[in-house]
């Protein structure tokens, strides 16, 4: 089974969204003073590889512990989306995967943002979706959305977000190593932490980057 880590690895003073807090490690105990070695570890709801609930952008929407796990696990489709001819990930763009995304029910945008992460432009310069493209994945039943991008906009954070959040639609950001599939469709792990009343958590999500065959049977 070959299982590709879309995950960002969390670093003590990572980089962050503009504005927002980063990772906060401080060591608690170690092997030598206590004989054993824990840490504390400040996170926030938005930083690194994360789960955008409802509630991130929704007064009443469902929160990050009461999402359906159901929607966060199963068949994924890749969309190319490293060539924009409109400049933006619009319907024209998802139009070839509509089938496909209609039928696993979750997509993965890739862009390849993920190489300049390190960069201050990653977080300003990033690749935006349309509303059109938004509400068309709604069309198409799609109940999560991963994207290599740190938000679905540059600049309309609501506006995008309240589109894809119709139907309760889970949403993943700052994914990395999309280009490491090899397959047009793989199977999706991508569970979050359960904090109680949050918008969002980091979350470890994982591909099974392998043909239909060498999924998992089912999910219940």
């Amino acid at each position: 089974m070959r299982l590709v880590d879309l995950t960002r690895t969390l670093r003590h003073g990572m980089l962050a969204f503009p504005g927002e807090p980063t990772v906060g490690f401080v060591p608690f105990s170690s092997i030598e003073r206590d004989d054993v070695e824990m840490w504390q570890v400040s996170l926030f709801s938005q930083v690194g590889t994360h789960l955008d609930a409802p509630s991130h952008f929704l007064r009443d929407g469902r929160t990050i512990e009461a999402v359906d796990l159901a929607r966060c696990v199963g068949p994924a489709t890749v969309v190319d989306a490293r060539e924009l001819p409109t400049g933006e990930i619009d319907g024209e763009v998802l139009a070839p995967y509509a089938d496909a995304l209609a039928r696993t029910g979750r997509a993965l945008i890739r862009t390849d943002w993920d190489v300049r992460a390190a960069e201050r432009e990653y977080w300003t310069d990033f690749p935006s979706m349309t509303v059109g493209a938004a509400e068309r994945l709604v069309e198409l039943g799609v109940v999560f959305l991963g994207l290599d991008t740190p938000s679905p906009h540059r600049t309309e954070f609501r506006l995008l977000h309240e589109a894809l959040f119709v139907n309760e639609m889970v949403v993943a950001e700052c994914l990395v190593r999309l280009a490491e599939l090899e397959h047009d469709e793989v199977f999706l792990m991508a569970l979050p932490l359960p904090l109680e009343g949050l918008d969002g958590s980091p979350a470890r999500i994982v591909a099974i980057d392998e043909q239909p065959g060498g999924w998992p049977a089912s999910v219940t």
